[in-house]
């Protein structure tokens, strides 16, 4: 039993341990300590892994580390938040807390990103100056970076060497507002002149947009098509923007498009509150702008369509390509017998089928060469009977009869037709 109990929010990896005397072991890196654990065989080994990964990923991806970086975030940093925790989430911690060096032992001799075995008799090991983990050469590039917490704590603006985890980890959280100065160390203000200046500024900033937000529909209409432009000119870096800092710029022009939609909606209300002069020419420089901020969003979401489906695309060549395809198996026999005798049956009813096409063209042909001998055989009869003088009245029953000859010839024709369906039904 465990004498002592670890949360979730200190694990920092699972990693196998076979040095421990097989398969069967693994450890789990903790803040505190490193835990030592032995289950039933590897199978199960695997399944405690996977099952602890799936609870940290649960857990980072609800965002809660944010909660210790000092206030609440906005849906668009919660995006950018959830898609970089699903990798990396457990290098939150180290945003604003200065990693300590914890040596190689407490990793086991293994690369904290890709589980190579590490060391001074196998790859050298290197140190990221982000977590304080070890890494092997092909995760750790010698990639070179500022440290927040450095900056947070210490004001220290050199660039040291990080990993490529770290890297993009930074990367992709570069322009967000995570770390709240005023919790994590307010005193920083205090003591370097450049934060105090940006304070400054970020208040006035702040008071110039509650002036904005309350003032007449002029200024609101001029910052509005200003934001329109730029948010043009910044549909142009999609397309040259790397897979890195892409979210980013579409973060960006996300935040942007709304902020504009927030801005017509009180100017929507500002023009119903100008003269009635004046009001119309408002209200439809409003819905112009509406339009071209709607066809703004309708470009952004075409272009998020394409990317997803690009990506989607990439993801499935690399899971063919990285598939391993065995053999067959040693009973690679196929039934053909029952296939055999299927065709051989169909081939039959083809051939029946054809005898009684046949069939039904020679008895069709068979009626037209009788109907026009019975059609010059009236004729003579006529002849005859205009010779003979017949009255009209037999001459009436004589057509009459003819009629129903004909009625009969068709009834004929039709009982053939369901006698020859019922034969074929009953072949199949």
């Amino acid at each position: 039993m465990l004498s002592d109990s670890h949360g979730v929010e200190t694990i920092r990896d699972i990693l196998p341990d076979t040095s421990l005397g097989g398969p069967s072991f693994f450890k789990i890196i903790t803040a505190k300590a490193v835990l030592k654990l032995q289950a039933g065989n590897a199978e199960e080994a695997a399944l405690w892994r996977e099952l602890v990964r799936k609870v940290l990923a649960s857990y980072l991806e609800k965002a809660e580390e944010a909660v210790t970086l000092g206030g609440s975030l906005d849906e668009n940093c919660q995006e950018v938040l959830k898609f970089a925790t699903r990798e990396n989430g457990f290098l939150l911690r180290y945003l604003v807390a200065i990693p300590t060096e914890k040596g190689l032992d407490s990793q086991g001799c293994f690369c904290a990103g890709c589980s190579r075995q590490i060391g001074f008799s196998f790859v050298r090991p290197k140190l990221c100056a982000f977590s304080g983990l070890y890494y092997c050469d092909i995760c750790h590039q010698d990639d070179a970076s500022v440290i927040p917490a450095r900056i947070i704590h210490n004001w220290d603006l050199t660039k040291r060497p990080i990993c490529l985890q770290a890297l993009r980890f930074l990367t992709q959280i570069r322009a967000q507002p995570l770390i709240s100065l005023q919790l994590v160390n307010a005193s920083l203000y205090e003591h370097v002149e450049q934060m105090r200046l940006v304070r400054r500024r970020r208040e006035q900033l702040k008071l110039l947009g509650d002036y904005l937000g309350l003032c007449r529909s002029g200024a609101l209409k001029e910052l509005s098509k200003r934001q329109v432009h730029e948010i043009q000119s910044h549909m142009g870096r999609l397309e040259t923007a790397d897979k890195q800092s892409l979210h980013l710029v579409e973060n960006e022009i996300q935040a942007s498009i709304d902020q504009i939609f927030s801005h017509l909606e009180r100017l929507e209300i500002l023009s119903s509150k100008e003269p009635p002069n004046k009001r119309q020419n408002a209200k439809l420089r409003v819905d112009q702008l509406k339009y071209d901020v709607q066809h703004l969003q309708t470009a952004l979401r075409n272009f998020q369509h394409r990317r997803y489906a690009r990506e989607q695309q990439e993801r499935q060549r690399e899971e063919l390509l990285s598939r391993t395809f065995t053999t067959n198996d040693s009973d690679t026999t196929i039934p053909m017998d029952s296939s055999l005798h299927f065709n051989s049956s169909l081939q039959k009813i083809h051939h029946g089928m054809d005898n009684l096409i046949g069939g039904g063209h020679g008895i069709l042909d068979g009626l037209r060469a009788q109907r026009l001998t019975l059609k010059g055989t009236q004729k003579k009869i006529l002849d005859i009977a205009n010779m003979l003088g017949l009255s009209n009245t037999v001459m009436r029953l004589t057509e009459k009869r003819a009629f129903q000859d004909k009625y009969f010839m068709i009834g004929g024709m039709l009982l053939t037709c369901v006698v020859m369906f019922l034969v074929v039904q009953y072949l199949t």
